[in-house]
């Protein structure tokens, strides 16, 4: 899968952009409750004592979040192209609108930051102790820090290495031991 590279120089460009971050919302507030919900509900300790590898536990977790998260994204996607189709006044206003850039933002870029979004909120809320403050960190700081970079570096660069390292650093940062003796 190739990189993809989005910059923030044209108005088009800057609306897909803030959609993709908006598309981050969803997956991460589902993601911030896998560890910390299952913490309060005391449902985690018995989960981390099985045999599962500490990866495999978190791929499931991460996988929970993204699939809904993303058949809902592109179910609105097919609505809203479906939308610009029934009211361009020509065939021309439709391609400027929805055009091959567009298209590739919206199947390649949207997993790709919904997958980096789940992955820290994973981080995220494997720290905190109580539901809300992983919810509160889902909502306003994950979106918030990926514009913040984003326009900070003036191009949003996407590719399934970073999506990777999110995902490994994640890993890295879920203690279990720590987990169950801290929380038990």
């Amino acid at each position: 899968m190739p990189t993809v590279v989005v910059a923030s120089t044209s108005p088009v460009k800057v609306q897909t952009a803030s959609n993709g971050f908006r598309r981050m919302i969803l997956p991460s507030v589902i993601a911030s409750y896998s560890v910390v919900g299952e913490k309060s509900n005391r449902t985690l300790e018995p989960l981390l004592a099985t045999p599962l590898k500490t990866w495999e536990l978190l791929a499931g977790k991460m996988l929970a979040a993204l699939i809904p998260a993303m058949a809902l994204t592109w179910i609105c996607g097919a609505l809203y192209i479906a939308g610009v189709w029934a009211g361009a006044l020509s065939p021309r206003v439709f391609a400027a609108v929805v055009s091959p850039g567009w298209l590739t933002v919206f199947l390649l870029c949207t997993p790709l930051l919904a997958l980096i979004a789940i992955a820290a909120m994973v981080a995220i809320s494997a720290r905190v102790n109580d539901p809300r403050t992983a919810q509160q960190f889902s909502v306003v700081v994950v979106p918030f820090l990926g514009v913040f970079f984003g326009q900070l570096t003036g191009v949003l660069v996407l590719s399934p290495l970073i999506a990777a390292l999110a995902v490994w650093g994640a890993t890295l940062l879920f203690q279990r031991k720590v987990i169950l003796t801290r929380w038990a």
